[in-house]
C-alpha cells in the first residue's frame, strides 16, 4: 500500500489510462522487479471560462453580402465544455440583437441585404460551472458601388476645356452621394475632385480620363473594392468651318413679322462647345441668335423680287477658324382680298327654282388667312347653308333678283359680291280629258273612264290631287291622287263631268266636258219554221241597231230548257205535237219574244 500526490498539471487537459508501478528494493543487488497495477481511467475537466474568438474568411462584399462567421475555440477542453453559443448582431455596438436562427451553432451564414457596418459576437458557456464567456467583435461590412458612367465630349480641340461628370447609369452623382477622384495619368495618381470636373484638353491624339467614385455608406474597413472605376477618352480634332442651315416659311408676306431660325452644326461632331449665330440682314444691319423675328418691306428685295437673308455661325472660342456663312434667298408674296364672283347654276329658271351657288375666288398661298361667308338675306330666297362658300338657295318668286354675300378674312377686311338672277314666271296648267266608255254607243247604261291630262306649269310640278264631279256632284274618289276616275251613267241625257286639280306648287286646273248617252233601242227578231220528215227546227233572225244581241233563251212545250244559240230543232219521234217561246236579249238587257207551233 502507498500514497503519494500527483500535480493536476501532469494530465489537465488529458484523458489517458494512470497506472501504479512499483520497483522492488532489495539487499541484494542481483534481484530486481518491477509490478504494474491495473490501471484507472481519469479526466481533468474545466471549470473555467470558454475561450474561443470569431473569425470569417471575408469580412467585406457588395451588397447583398453573406459573410460566414465562425466560432474558433482555443482547446478541445474548451470545445467540451461548452454547451451553449449565443450570437448578436448590432449595427452600432450598443444596441444589441440576438439571432436566435443560429442557435447553439459555431458556424453561421449571416447575409446583409443592405450596404453599412455589421458588429458580430458571440456569448459561449461552460455546461459545468455555467459561467458565459463574450468573444471580441468582429466587423463586417456590405456595400454599393453606382453603375458608374462618365459623360463628357469624346472630340476637343487644344487648350478646350471640357467638363465631364459622373452618373449613376443614367442618374447624376454629387458630392452629397460620395467622394469622387480623378486621374489623367492612367491611375498613377489621384485626385479628389467634384462628381462633375472641368479639364483642359491637351494635343494628344487620344487622352485618357479615368474616374473613380466611393459611396459615403460605405464602410471605412472596405478597402479599393469599394471604388467603381470607369474609363473615358477624348480624342483630339483640328477645328473645321461650321455649317449653318437656314429655316424659314416657303413664301414670305411683305410687311408682316415672320421668324428665321437658324440650325448651327459644328462640322467636328462631338465636340462639346457652345455655337455663336449672326444674322445679316437686307438693310445691312446684324441681330445675333439663332432664332430671330423680322419685318421684310418691299425695299429689301433685290433686283429679283426677292428677299436675301446670310447667316454667320462658328464655335464659341474658335471663331476664326470655324466661321461658316449661309445665304438663302426668299419668295415673297403680299396679301389682298382675292377678287371673287358668284357662280348659279340651275337647269330650271321657272320659280320656284332651286339653284346652287358658290363664290369663285383665286386661291393663292395665304397661310394663316382663312375667309368666311355670308349670304345676305332676301325675302324672295331660302339658303339651306348660309355661311359656306357655297349653298343652295330656292328662289320662290318669278322676277329678276340679286344674290348677295360677303366676303370677309382673318384679317378684318370685307367685301360684297352680288350677282342678278331672273326667275321666270311658271305657264298655266292646261288640260284635256280622255274618255274610255263601255260600249261604242255611249248607250245607257254606260261605263265611263274619264283621265284627265295636264301639261304646261313648273317643269317641276304636278298635279297631286283631284276632285271629280258629276252633273255638280262630288264624287267619292279613293284615290285623290290618281288623274284617272269611273263613273256609271245609267240614265240618257247630258251628263257634265268635271275636275279640280291642285299642284304641288299650288296651282289649280279646272277642266269641264259632257257627255252625252243615249236611250237603247230595242231589238227585233223574224222566226222562221221548218220542218223535214224527221223533225221540227225554228231559226231566228234578230237585229239590234244600236248594239248586238247577247243571249236567247227557250222554252218547250212550256217548259223552260235554257240558253241557247238564234235556233233551236226537235226530233218527230220525241213529240207528237210541238210549242216553241223564246225571248232574245240585247247588250243592253233589252228584249223581244215570240211563239211558234206545229
Amino acid at each position: 500500500y502507498a500514497l503519494f500526490d500527483v500535480p493536476a498539471e501532469m494530465i489537465y487537459g488529458e484523458s489517458r489510462s494512470v497506472y501504479a508501478i512499483a520497483e522492488s528494493q532489495s539487499p541484494h543487488p542481483e534481484y530486481q522487479k518491477t509490478l504494474t497495477s491495473t490501471p484507472m481511467f481519469m479526466r481533468i475537466l474545466l471549470g473555467s471560462e470558454i475561450e474561443g474568438e470569431l473569425s470569417a474568411r471575408r469580412l467585406t462584399g457588395p451588397a447583398p453580402f453573406m459573410v460566414i462567421a465562425r466560432y474558433d475555440f482555443d482547446t478541445l477542453d474548451d470545445r467540451l465544455a461548452s454547451t451553449d453559443i449565443r450570437w448578436e448582431v448590432s449595427t452600432d455596438k450598443s444596441n444589441w440583437s440576438t439571432l436566435t436562427e443560429f442557435e447553439g451553432r459555431d458556424i453561421i451564414p449571416f447575409k446583409m441585404e443592405e450596404a453599412g457596418d455589421y458588429y458580430l459576437r458571440a456569448h459561449a458557456k461552460n455546461q459545468y460551472t455555467g459561467e458565459e464567456s463574450t468573444t471580441q467583435i468582429l466587423h463586417v461590412a456590405a456595400y454599393d458601388r453606382p453603375r458608374l458612367r462618365i459623360n463628357g465630349s469624346r472630340f476637343a480641340y487644344k487648350d478646350q476645356p471640357i467638363s465631364m461628370s459622373m452618373f449613376d447609369y443614367d442618374e447624376p452623382l454629387t458630392s452629397e452621394d460620395g467622394i469622387a477622384e480623378w486621374s489623367t495619368d492612367g491611375g498613377e495618381t489621384w485626385i479628389e475632385g467634384e462628381p462633375t470636373q472641368s479639364f483642359i484638353a491637351g494635343d494628344e491624339k487620344r487622352q485618357e480620363y479615368i474616374g473613380r467614385f466611393r459611396l459615403h455608406t460605405t464602410s471605412d474597413i472596405v478597402d479599393d473594392e469599394g471604388w467603381a472605376v470607369t474609363r473615358h477618352y477624348v480624342s483630339h480634332v483640328e477645328p473645321r468651318p461650321a455649317y449653318v442651315q437656314i429655316q424659314s416659311p416657303p413664301l414670305i408676306e411683305l410687311d408682316v413679322p415672320f421668324e428665321l431660325k437658324a440650325m448651327p452644326r459644328n462640322m467636328n461632331g462631338g465636340v462639346d462647345l457652345p455655337m455663336g449665330v449672326e444674322w445679316i440682314l437686307p438693310d445691312g444691319t446684324t441681330q445675333s441668335g439663332e432664332a430671330i423675328t423680322y419685318t421684310p418691306s418691299a425695299s429689301d428685295l433685290d433686283e429679283t423680287g426677292k428677299l436675301p437673308i446670310k447667316a454667320r455661325t462658328w464655335v464659341e472660342g474658335y471663331k476664326s477658324q470655324t466661321t461658316g456663312t449661309k445665304e438663302r434667298k426668299l419668295r415673297t408674296w403680299e396679301y389682298k382680298l382675292p377678287e371673287a364672283e358668284i357662280d348659279l347654276r340651275s337647269s330650271i329658271m321657272v320659280a320656284p327654282s332651286r339653284m346652287s351657288a358658290k363664290v369663285n375666288y383665286r386661291r393663292t398661298f395665304m397661310p394663316g388667312i382663312e375667309h368666311t361667308f355670308e349670304w345676305l338675306p332676301n325675302p324672295a330666297f331660302e339658303y339651306n347653308n348660309p355661311n359656306s362658300v357655297g349653298t343652295q338657295l330656292l328662289v320662290k318668286e318669278p322676277g329678276v333678283h340679286e344674290v348677295k354675300v360677303r366676303m370677309s378674312d382673318s384679317r378684318g377686311n370685307s367685301q360684297v359680291i352680288s350677282q342678278f338672277v331672273d326667275v321666270l314666271e311658271p305657264e298655266p296648267f292646261e288640260g284635256t280629258f280622255m274618255k274610255y266608255s263601255s260600249n261604242p254607243y255611249d248607250r245607257a247604261p254606260v261605263g265611263l273612264i274619264v283621265r284627265a291630262k295636264a301639261e304646261g306649269g313648273h317643269p317641276r310640278d304636278y298635279i297631286e290631287q283631284y276632285e271629280w264631279y258629276v252633273n255638280g256632284e262630288l264624287q267619292e274618289n279613293d284615290a285623290p291622287r290618281s288623274p284617272m276616275a269611273r263613273f256609271e251613267l245609267t240614265e240618257p241625257g247630258v251628263h257634265e263631268i268635271k275636275v279640280v286639280g291642285r299642284s304641288k306648287y299650288g296651282q289649280e286646273l279646272e277642266m269641264t266636258e259632257v257627255h252625252r248617252v243615249v236611250a237603247n233601242q230595242e231589238p227585233t227578231c223574224e222566226a222562221t219554221k221548218y220542218e223535214t220528215d224527221r223533225m221540227y227546227r225554228l231559226v231566228l233572225k234578230c237585229e239590234d241597231n244600236d248594239g248586238y244581241m247577247s243571249n236567247y233563251h227557250w222554252w218547250l212545250n212550256g217548259e223552260y230548257i235554257g240558253r241557247g244559240s238564234s235556233s233551236i230543232y226537235a226530233y218527230k219521234s220525241q213529240y207528237e205535237s210541238l210549242s216553241l217561246k223564246y225571248e232574245a236579249f240585247d247588250d243592253a238587257g233589252a228584249s223581244v219574244t215570240g211563239e211558234a207551233s206545229w
